[in-house]
């Protein structure tokens, strides 16, 4: 996804408590698509928490902090494909929460985007990469 979409929340780091990790705790299912939990585990998963359905071409590795409920093993794009289409009805999804996340989020980015510090804050690299990526897909 572009993380220029306005449901892009940005990428799981180590840390607890970040951006990511505080949409994933108020999710009420959550897809993992193509992660490859021998980098890291994506998020750490509580008995009675929120269902994870795992999409990659291999089967998950399952351990104590990731045990997903549904394993959908095989090519990722058809099968992103196919579960889009087997969705009926999706306008009573609510993404107010994640969206409040991702302004906070963003807001952060921007908060130091500007200051030229040494060392540079990653807020200042972010923004620096985006606007040369995005200059070079113009």
């Amino acid at each position: 996804m572009d993380e220029l979409h306005t449901r892009f929340l940005g990428n799981a780091a180590l840390s607890a408590g970040d951006f990511v990790h505080r949409a994933v705790e108020a999710g009420d299912l959550i897809v993992n698509i193509g992660h490859d939990v021998i980098e890291k585990p994506p998020f750490s998963m509580m008995r009675g928490g929120t269902e994870v359905v795992h999409v990659s071409f291999r089967s998950a590795e399952v351990d104590a902090v990731y045990f997903p409920q549904i394993e959908v093993v095989g090519d990722i794009a058809n099968a992103v494909w196919q579960i889009s289409e087997a969705l009926d009805d999706t306008s009573p999804w609510d993404f107010t929460c994640l969206i409040t996340i991702r302004e906070a989020n963003e807001a952060q980015i921007v908060e130091g985007a500007d200051d030229d510090c040494y060392p540079v804050y990653p807020q200042r690299l972010v923004a620096h990469i985006r606007k040369v990526v995005i200059s070079l897909g113009q």
